[in-house]
């Protein structure tokens, strides 16, 4: 179809500035605690991670996480040990085999 985008050609290709690494960072230190608060989970998913930074917050409220983000993430920026971090294109399928809180990097929204 003449002018539609591929998923590929949307994705972003900048990197995570500070000033968005450090507003998730003050996001998620609000809201991971409430969120631990009604869904006491000892392990989460974060798929669409970016850097990492909701995964972060998880982990410092002792919960095992497992970040799953594409290869356009710079493993520098990642605000996590890197091997938790899973790169694998999110237009592809992946399974896990444990139950989970999974949170949806790009709408912050909890799910189970």
């Amino acid at each position: 179809m003449p002018g539609k985008q591929s998923r590929s050609a949307r994705r972003p290709t900048t990197p995570y500035t500070s000033a968005f690494r450090d507003g998730s960072t003050r996001s998620a230190a609000i809201v991971v605690p409430l969120v631990l608060d009604i869904v006491p989970a000892r392990s989460m998913v974060d798929v669409g991670c970016g850097t990492a930074a909701w995964a972060a917050q998880f982990r410092k409220a002792s919960v095992e996480t497992i970040d799953i983000d594409g290869g356009h993430v710079d493993l520098a920026q990642l605000q996590i040990p890197r091997v938790m971090f899973v790169p694998h294109e999110l237009e592809q399928p992946i399974s896990l085999d444990r139950g989970v809180l999974i949170w949806q990097g790009a709408s912050k929204s909890p799910s189970i």
